[in-house]
């Protein structure tokens, strides 16, 4: 016989009688309009107990149901990767977009690193850019 835990976050909005899980939170970073394009840059933190830290990117602007999930797909995700198991040994310092992927530059500097909603963003999307990137994994 095993044992099932579940977790009642919250309920927002009109869902009353919806239950909310812990273990998936989407904070935004920074939003862009490029041409004719908005793009979304969240930071996506899934797990409990552990975290697993995804930048993903969202165009048009992501719209969320009751409990906070995104209702689209994100065009583009990439993982934050601190280093060895157990061992944090880089830290995120640049998020690039470029070419419909999500790239992250990362520092081995400890004293130099920065909060995820701190890290500078660079945008390298075109403005003649006629609809947003595909999904790349």
């Amino acid at each position: 016989m095993g044992l099932a835990l579940y977790f009642k976050a919250n309920t927002r909005g009109n869902a009353a009688s919806q239950e909310c899980l812990f273990g998936n939170i989407y904070e935004l970073l920074e939003t862009q309009q490029i041409g004719d394009n908005v793009y979304e840059l969240y930071l996506h933190v899934s797990g409990w107990p552990d975290r697993i830290e995804n930048i993903s990117l969202f165009s048009p602007p992501a719209t969320f149901d009751a409990c906070g999930q995104p209702l689209q797909k994100a065009l583009a995700s990439s993982p934050v990767e601190y280093g060895q198991e157990g061992k944090i040994v880089k830290w995120p310092m640049r998020f690039v977009v470029e070419g419909g992927a999500v790239k992250i530059r990362y520092s081995s500097d400890k004293d130099g690193r920065l909060a995820m909603e701190d890290v500078p963003v660079d945008w390298k999307l075109s403005s003649t850019t006629q609809s947003p990137p595909q999904l790349t994994h």
